[in-house]
């Protein structure tokens, strides 16, 4: 592991989306979408998701470990999950070849994990906000156990979303889900 800051430790979610999202375009022609922070959407349904987990020792952090879960060729969704949930198969109508995803997607990260130590953050995240839709867009933020309602600005170096709130505070969101607001 190269001798990241924390900063860009925390943004490996973001080179992961990347690189499932550059994979998943280039085996099946699919068009896909990412959602702060760690999704990948395909028509809006979700795809794919990340989670980040680190450890840390004295004084440095010993481990990362990037989860990412893939929906590749699951055909039935609960009933819960159907307007929100999809998989390949399901998108482009036949099974995917999950060892060649999986390969395409190893290779993929290599190439974000390389732009992010090589290159400043803002390059990766340039790449990311345009594979967003939420800018500019009013959303609804999931915090904890409430929710509201606010609009999408941008992303900050760090990778928080920068939010202005319905009464005209703007604000960064470290942690949490957002959505788009269906008005």
């Amino acid at each position: 592991m190269p001798d990241f800051s924390y900063e860009k430790i925390s943004l490996l979610p973001f080179a992961g989306s990347l690189a499932v999202s550059d994979a998943i375009e280039s085996i099946t022609g699919l068009s896909t979408t990412c959602k702060w922070p760690n999704d990948v959407l395909i028509n809006q349904k979700k795809v794919c998701g990340m989670l980040l987990e680190t450890a840390t020792g004295t004084p440095s952090i010993e481990k990362v470990i990037l989860g990412i879960g893939i929906n590749v060729n699951q055909e039935h969704f609960p009933e819960e999950l159907r307007h929100k949930a999809t998989s390949l198969t399901n998108e482009c109508g036949t099974a995917v070849d999950r060892i060649r995803l999986l390969q395409l997607v190893l290779e993929e990260f290599e190439n974000r994990y390389i732009q992010l130590a090589q290159f400043p953050p803002l390059q990766l995240l340039n790449d990311w906000k345009m594979k967003a839709l939420l800018f500019g867009k009013k959303i609804t933020v999931l915090e904890s156990e409430f929710s509201y309602d606010a609009t999408a600005i941008d992303l900050a170096e760090n990778g928080s979303l920068i939010i202005k709130t319905e009464d005209g505070q703007t604000k960064n969101i470290f942690a949490g889900d957002v959505s788009l607001a269906y008005i």
